[in-house]
């Protein structure tokens, strides 16, 4: 088993709560889940690409070849993960596509940070687009919950606002006909003298 060694001056540092989703197709997206479980000691889920297939829907060699070099490369960094005990798992997820599934099973949702190194730009462009889908469901939700909350506590302070209007309304007509009468008394008063 290849051990990756750590960059130059890297520390470990204390285990950060974190989940983090890295997705990649090549070394890049080993050596940062690597570098995220061993030095930061975070959970990492990485998305890698299943076995792409051919038109006939067969394996082509060159496919088949890449993607199970990356599949070995992923297992090492997950048994690396098995062998430390202070650093938490590293979870693989094979995806065909980068999609808003796959992304989903990852957990992206609950992530605290999403990696998308992928050697094509449109791959990293179309997963974060899903990203950003997957992620606004949620962020619409929360959205959703705290407007419900906030209906709901302006719904149980309106008896109190209207009692609290009625009454200020009843004192400045009391106060309205109290200065009325006074005026009143007091033209009165000036009459009869």
């Amino acid at each position: 088993m290849r051990r990756v060694p750590s960059l130059p001056g890297q520390v470990r540092h204390p285990a950060l709560p974190g989940h983090m989703v890295v997705c990649g197709d090549d070394a890049l997206a080993e050596r940062l889940a690597a570098e995220l479980r061993e030095l930061y000691r975070m959970r990492v889920t990485v998305v890698v690409p299943s076995l792409p297939s051919t038109a006939d829907g067969g394996v082509g060699p060159d496919g088949r070849a890449r993607a199970l070099a990356l599949l070995a490369r992923m297992q090492a960094v997950v048994n690396r993960a098995a062998d430390s005990e202070s650093a938490p798992d590293v979870r693989v997820v094979q995806a065909p596509v980068l999609d808003e599934e796959a992304l989903a099973e990852a957990g992206v949702m609950q992530a605290d940070a999403l990696a998308l190194v992928h050697g094509d730009d449109e791959t990293n462009i179309r997963a974060a687009l899903a990203a950003m889908t997957v992620v606004g469901r949620r962020a619409r939700g929360i959205f959703a919950k705290a407007l419900d909350d906030a209906a709901r506590e302006w719904n149980n302070r309106v008896p109190e606002l209207v009692r609290q209007d009625t009454e200020q309304l009843r004192l400045k007509i009391t106060e309205s006909l109290g200065a009325a009468e006074a005026e009143r008394a007091a033209q009165e008063a000036g009459g009869k003298e």
